[in-house]
């Protein structure tokens, strides 16, 4: 595989489903953060069979960023899975390197930071990128590997379960794992203290 040698270019992918009011509370800080201090993050996100008001808001908040800094895929289709929705953000992006990041993922600046320096320092490698502990929606991997295992299986329907299985293809298929920040990866918008752990910057 042929993978850039400076500075890869990063794309967070995020598949949403009526998901909007948890969306609309992450998204512009999330979005504030990457345009202010890291030109060579981007988003690909699908909003996929929802009939809540995502897409409008997308396009009248963030109108003049879609088709450079946002990759925006609206799928109407009634019959929902998540894998599929994933695959359709991940297939659609524009980045080198391909990072899932579910809707109500909060972005810190370590979480970030570390990210870029993983992908980086393994420019030249497969590697597929996950948490320390549970994947749980936190996987990652240079998109030519991606398309090369053929993305996340569709068949699978239970959340988490096509991470995991994605995770376990790439290794098989030779890719180094590379073990990154805390239990989740990144922060969540969740009212348990438990899930926020403070996130464990990189050495």
């Amino acid at each position: 595989m042929t993978t850039p040698s400076i500075s890869p270019k990063i794309t967070l992918c995020t598949a949403l489903f009526k998901f909007g009011h948890y969306f609309k509370k992450v998204f512009p800080d999330n979005f504030n953060k990457v345009l202010s201090g890291y030109p060579n993050i981007n988003f690909s996100i699908c909003i996929f069979g929802g009939d809540d008001d995502t897409e409008k808001w997308l396009k009248d908040s963030y109108g003049g960023h879609i088709g450079d800094r946002i990759t925006l895929i609206v799928q109407d289709n009634e019959f929902f899975r998540m894998s599929e929705a994933k695959n359709i953000a991940h297939f659609g992006a524009t980045g080198d390197f391909l990072m899932n990041c579910d809707g109500d993922n909060i972005l810190t600046k370590d979480y970030l930071e570390d990210l870029i320096c993983e992908v980086e320092e393994n420019a030249n490698q497969r590697v597929v990128i996950r948490p320390k502990t549970r994947i749980r929606g936190r996987v990652g991997m240079f998109k030519a590997d991606f398309e090369k295992l053929g993305g996340y299986n569709a068949a699978i329907g239970h959340y988490w379960s096509d991470d995991r299985d994605l995770y376990n293809r790439a290794k098989a298929d030779g890719l180094k794992t590379v073990l990154l920040g805390y239990k989740y990866g990144m922060e969540r918008l969740d009212n348990s203290a438990e899930q926020h752990i403070n996130y464990e910057p990189r050495k």
